[in-house]
């Protein structure tokens, strides 16, 4: 039952700082211009503005940002999913809220990611309408 409750306080402190983030990157949606360091899509977005004006430059440095936050956003969760796996092995009544954090963590770690990923592809888009046509002068 010890190892349930371990399980249970470290998936629920991880959903915890998982809403935290998710909160800070809806602020950073509400104040685009505003770039913060306290926040994932800050961090990508900030990461993508570079000398380099190369669209291929452009995308790679957004592509190693989000990469960069992956293991923060998902940091916890195979520890959770251990403990849940085990948690049968000690009760029902351990595995089930285990179950239950896991998934929400899971759930906010993608919906946090797809949020990053979007507004990443959203920056690489916009540049690339800007950017003046020099396909036929690189061929």
């Amino acid at each position: 039952m010890v190892l349930a409750l371990v399980g249970l306080v470290v998936g629920l402190f991880r959903l915890f700082i998982l809403l935290q983030n998710e909160r800070r990157v809806r602020q950073q949606l509400n104040h685009p211009q505003q770039l913060s360091a306290n926040n994932a899509l800050a961090r990508v977005l900030s990461a993508a503005q570079g000398p380099s004006s190369r669209l291929e430059d452009l995308e790679l440095r957004i592509d190693e940002a989000i990469l960069g936050e992956l293991p923060k956003i998902e940091r916890g969760q195979s520890l959770v999913k251990l403990f849940a796996g085990l948690a049968p092995l000690l009760g029902l009544l351990a595995a089930i809220p285990l179950l239950f954090c896991r998934s929400l963590m899971s759930a906010r770690s993608r919906i946090l990611l797809q949020v990053i990923q979007q507004k990443g592809l959203a920056l690489l888009a916009q540049q690339h309408r800007h950017e003046p046509s020099s396909n036929a002068v690189d061929q």
